[in-house]
């Protein structure tokens, strides 16, 4: 265990200066820039702005599913509907609710970063025609990554990198999920070795973070406390991504395509 933990660290190091070296070529071979520095900020800077809606979001679309599993296995139990039907109905409901919280914080995201107030009613009109479409793009991106992975984590990478700011794109930009892979794509040109380092980084952030949470876990002592408090913690750091990716396609498209209309708009608003 101890020497796989290290290989594991051994390897995040390997990546990160590759990243970093390829990210500093590439910075210098392009006439706009793409700066992590910037996405990293304005990612935290919009969960400083609506914390509490970006802690009760990813606390609520992670419970959640695990109240529909209950409910609907419950109602298998009665209405003795077969246990492979039971088992898509709960999993549809996962991905639906899961994807209805990451899409909200996405769009919060985008709104934050344009200086749009936080309007529920508006965030919810925007997403909610979006849901079909985003649990097939959560479906099949992860279908391509797994299969990715199966041929030595590298096509992964790229795929992950190339498909970055596909939901954002989906929910700015009311994209089906094709052309939201097709506009990541086009987006992300250009950019895909930064994206990479930034993947690198959260996978350290990642780490690091799972060791703090399980130690302040571990100071409550054993047993369902700590269990739960564990869990909490663990959850709310899935406030990150959606605002990472969001920042991400907001730079990378104010950077690559200058201001929109309803941009500028906002600014002179």
């Amino acid at each position: 265990m101890f020497t796989i933990i290290i290989l594991a660290f051994l390897l995040l190091a390997a990546a990160l200066a590759v990243a970093i070296g390829m990210a500093m070529r590439n910075a210098a071979n392009r006439g706009w820039s793409f700066e992590l520095s910037r996405v990293i900020g304005d990612a935290f800077g919009a969960i400083a702005q609506a914390p509490l809606l970006f802690a009760v979001t990813v606390l609520v679309s992670g419970a959640a599913p695990m109240v529909a599993a209950l409910l609907l296995i419950r109602v298998s139990d009665v209405s003795q509907v077969p246990s492979f039907f039971s088992a898509m109905l709960v999993g549809l409901a996962a991905l639906a609710i899961g994807q209805l919280g990451n899409l909200l914080l996405v769009a919060a995201t985008l709104d934050l970063l344009d200086r749009q107030p936080i309007d529920l009613p508006r965030l919810f009109a925007r997403v909610l025609p979006r849901i079909p479409s985003a649990v097939l793009l959560l479906i099949l991106f992860w279908f391509a990554i797994g299969i990715g992975f199966v041929f030595f984590i590298i096509p992964a990478l790229v795929l992950i990198c190339l498909w970055f700011v596909v939901t954002p794109a989906m929910v700015a930009e009311r994209l089906g999920a094709f052309a939201s892979f097709a506009r990541s794509a086009d987006l992300t040109a250009g950019a895909r070795w930064q994206l990479l380092l930034l993947l690198v980084i959260g996978a350290i952030f990642w780490v690091v973070a799972q060791a703090m949470i399980g130690g302040i876990a571990a100071i409550t002592g054993d047993g369902q406390t700590a269990s739960v408090l564990y869990t909490v913690l663990t959850a709310l750091l899935g406030m990150i991504p959606p605002a990472v990716v969001a920042s991400a396609y907001h730079t990378l498209r104010t950077q690559k395509e200058g201001l929109r209309g309803d941009d500028l708009e906002q600014v002179f608003a």
